[in-house]
């Protein structure tokens, strides 16, 4: 199974995603434009179990 692997960019905060994604939304509210600097966010759920 495919890993998916990010963190921070000073390396404190990582983590590891090797379970199934669902419910990718994009989202370009202003609060959201705001946070990140950029026209949209992406957003994806997971279950931290694996399931």
């Amino acid at each position: 199974m495919l890993a998916i692997k990010g963190g921070c960019l000073c390396d404190r905060d990582c983590y590891e995603i090797t379970g199934r994604l669902f419910n990718a939304d994009h989202c370009h509210c202003s609060m959201c434009r705001r946070q990140h600097g950029a026209g949209f966010t992406t957003y994806v759920e997971f279950n931290p179990e694996g399931w």
